[in-house]
């Protein structure tokens, strides 16, 4: 082709695809590259000319039942870098730029590509002489019937690709230092390394766990893991200097990492290689380093030291952001273990959609790294992009219909249908205040929006409680629901209570400028669950009813109910730990982390206390100090014997002065910052000293909670948007108690409610509610 007669060429036109077919497009001049394989290492560098020639291709039709020889892409449309505004992403997903097709010597037209697309393509163009699955070229992007009936069949085609491709941009020289370091572990690095990648999630963790940890046998592993933990452990440690930090984070860090798409490009295919610039690494490579990375990045932010505090760089920051990093890509890789390792199990659609729709973390640092959770431009594909990831018997995935002609609202309400057959804890993601697409019931998760994880679970598919099933599964045999009706749906379930009073303290793990430190705002949230917790005890004393171990409540509420428990079948004693010198490790902890916040809260509400001093005598003194200055001795001599005028100043600072030298509060001589629980005995401040953090994290898990009780003494923790009047119920099938307000839009003489949010309520998280009411009728609960 000339270059003179490219301004003489028409817009490329689809031929329509025969049923059972799917489109590719072939390079022209690519080549298969010999040195490109499965080995970390550079591949061919590209010509020059390849970033300045028109891109060619040809069109290439395979049937999906037996399928020619082919690669796939996978890539980001809106480029490599990840820190972009919304706008920034949508500017560069444009389609502006040229690829020409051709039909053997001829042209006949050109497509638009993104640029992000085009850089790909030139880097790829010598390496290989497969046709390629390329989304924006092989679909027919403008054809709704087209792109659904492909769509529905994307996990396919990545699965038969012979290799996936996957783009991250271009090299950096941090980033090559992050290859040849991964590279050298490839090399020299014992079995124990190698077999990294090939344990399931809970062996993995049990391993990761006692690696970090300070004392390996704190964290207990079984024997035969016991090599393979120690080996580990040598490696992560000495290895620290020696990580290349900044190319683990610029890689990691890529755009291509964000993407929803990608999650089963990247997953489905057996040979999946990544390409960054001119380097090349197959993905089992990338999941041990990574996995590795993580444990050495872990063990040291857990055993700092003060000169590594102090050390230019890394910061802790840093060393924090780069385990976030590494979270959000093990995502990925953990889903994929799940596909390719020998007797893993895949997860079901429901649990898929949380565990990349929703956020893993929440604190500005991930906020500010675009590390909450995977995007789309599209909201459907926030589903549609995940169909392909669980079994093909999995009810929700049997019931979709791909149609990009249905809304965003209509396709996610059909969703929540389909995952309401086996999971009633969808609605616990019914998040209303975070909710981006209008119209949607209150009942149906809005999976584009910024989803919070659930308090109540462990992981993404594994729920801590059993509040609606486990004890009480038989008293649901013959309950109706949960079915649709129009936009209604309608639940069997028991009412808890009506909320009658509500707290007025949330907690939290970030503050604004404006507002009280955290430790303050946690020290009277603490506080308050004290105050409920004996208001609930004051309500149930009036009842005959069994009485529950309120003595454990204030712990078990600090920590969402969760206690010290890091598995679903925790046991209570597992929860509140043993007794030492008859107080509860629960117990010592919490008392540990009550007296660090009224610490802060003292010396806070100190100077806050100094200050309103200043602000109200300075004035007065002022006014008294210039009228000495003014009158002289003689005058000054009068004032001091209370004869001269504007002497009530004086008498209100004298008097204000003793006041305060008496009743006003007094600052802690101590200036720790660490929880020190010194009002424990020493066996008991050890151990819970010791368990802190394991409760730290859970109170994390209540951010944005507050407390309310119920008329009948029932006590608990729920959302924040929660008003007086709501009421508490527990849902056929669910595993947390929810808060429904009732709602009286509906025909006259029909109760519905709207979904509020999910609650901890203290001794019903087990299956103990519908189990006391087994003599009754489960009530219907419509939501709208």
């Amino acid at each position: 082709m000339e270059q003179s007669g490219e301004g003489d060429i028409g817009k490329y036109t689809y031929a329509p695809l025969a049923t059972g077919f799917f489109r590719l497009f072939k390079l022209v001049g690519g080549r298969s590259a010999p040195g490109w394989s499965v080995e970390v290492g550079p591949v061919a560098t590209t010509a020059a000319s390849d970033f300045t020639a028109p891109l060619r291709v040809e069109c290439v039709e395979s049937p999906f039942e037996d399928p020619i020889c082919y690669e796939a892409l996978s890539y980001s449309w809106a480029g490599y870098e990840r820190s972009l505004s919304p706008e920034e992403r949508d500017q560069r997903s444009q389609l502006d730029r040229r690829i020409f097709v051709s039909d053997g010597d001829e042209v006949v037209g050109f497509l638009l590509i993104s640029a992000s697309l085009e850089t790909a393509l030139r880097h790829l163009i010598r390496q290989t002489d497969k046709p390629l699955f390329v989304d924006q070229l092989s679909i027919n992007q403008v054809d709704d019937d087209e792109k659904g009936r492909l769509v529905r069949r994307m996990g396919e085609i990545y699965s038969k690709a012979k290799r996936v491709l996957a783009w991250l941009g271009p090299s950096t020289p941090e980033a090559e230092k992050f290859v040849s370091f991964m590279k050298s572990l490839e090399k020299d690095s014992p079995d124990a390394f190698l077999r990294l990648a090939d344990h399931d999630y809970p062996t993995l963790d049990v391993v990761r766990l006692s690696v970090v940890a300070s004392n390996p046998e704190s964290k207990p592993v079984p024997d035969h893991l016991k090599p393979d933990r120690d080996m580990l452990r040598e490696m992560a440690i000495k290895m620290w200097d020696e990580i290349p930090l900044r190319g683990y984070v610029d890689v990691c860090s890529r755009q291509y990492f964000g993407r929803m798409w990608i999650i089963q490009e990247a997953c489905l295919p057996e040979h999946l290689q990544f390409v960054c610039g001119h380097s090349v690494w197959h993905a089992d490579h990338f999941e041990r380093t990574s996995l590795l990375f993580s444990m050495s990045l872990g063990h040291w932010a857990g055993n700092l030291t003060s000169e590594e505090i102090n050390r230019e760089y890394p910061k802790v920051d840093d060393v924090i952001l780069a385990i976030a990093l590494g979270r959000f890509v093990n995502r990925l890789f953990g889903t994929r273990r799940t596909i390719h390792r020998p007797g893993q199990t895949r997860m079901p659609l429901f649990h898929i959609l949380t565990k990349f729709n929703v956020a893993d973390t929440a604190t500005a640092l991930t906020e500010r790294h675009d590390l909450q959770k995977f995007r789309s431009r599209d909201p459907r594909d926030c589903y549609y992009s995940l169909l392909a990831l669980p079994e093909a018997t999995d009810t929700a995935v049997k019931r979709v219909v791909v149609s990009y002609k249905k809304s965003p609202q209509q396709v996610f309400n059909e969703l929540a249908v389909a995952i309401l057959e086996d999971y009633t804890d969808v609605l616990l993601f019914s998040q209303n205040a975070r909710k981006q697409l209008e119209g949607l019931p209150s009942w149906v998760p809005d999976w584009s929006s910024n989803l919070a994880g659930s308090f109540g679970y462990l992981q993404s598919n594994k729920p801590l409680f059993t509040a609606g099933s486990a004890k009480g599964s038989q008293i649901w045999e013959g309950a109706s629901g949960p079915f649709v009706e129009g936009p209604m749906l309608a639940v069997a379930g028991y009412s808890v209570g009506v909320i009658d009073r509500i707290g007025e303290y949330v907690y939290k793990v970030m503050a604004s400028d404006m507002e009280e430190p955290i430790q303050v705002s946690n020290h009277y949230f603490l506080s308050e669950i004290e105050l409920f917790c004996h208001l609930a005890r004051e309500e149930q004393a009036k009842s005959a009813a069994s009485q529950p171990r309120f003595e454990d409540a204030p712990w078990l509420m600090a920590s969402g109910g969760r206690g010290l428990a890091d598995n679903i079948n925790a046991s209570y004693d597992e929860r509140v730990g043993p007794e030492i010198q008859g107080v509860r490790l629960l117990d010592a902890a919490y008392q540990i982390w009550r007296q660090f916040f009224e610490r802060h809260t003292k010396k806070y509400e100190f100077v806050r206390w100094q200050k309103r001093r200043c602000e109200i005598l300075l004035p007065r003194e002022k006014r008294w100090a210039e009228l000495k200055k003014r009158t002289g001795l003689y005058w000054a001599l009068m004032y001091w014997l209370g004869i001269g005028a504007n002497w009530e100043d004086y008498e209100f600072c004298e008097k204000f002065n003793r006041h305060w030298d008496k009743f006003g509060p007094m600052a802690e001589a101590g200036t720790n910052d660490r929880p020190d629980g010194g009002s424990l005995e020493p066996d008991v401040r050890d151990e819970g000293l010791m368990i802190s953090s394991r409760l730290g994290s859970a109170m994390d898990a209540n951010q944005g909670r507050r407390c309310f009780v119920t008329p009948e003494g029932y006590v608990g923790l729920g959302p924040l948007e929660m008003q007086v009047g709501d009421v508490v119920v527990i849902l056929k099938g669910a595993s947390v108690p929810m808060v429904l307000r009732s709602d009286d839009s509906g025909p006259e003489g029909q109760d519905q409610f709207k979904y509020v949010g999910e609650a901890y309520c203290y001794g019903i998280m087990d299956g103990e509610l519908p189990e006391q009411r087994a003599g009754e009728s489960p009530s219907v609960f419509r939501l709208v």
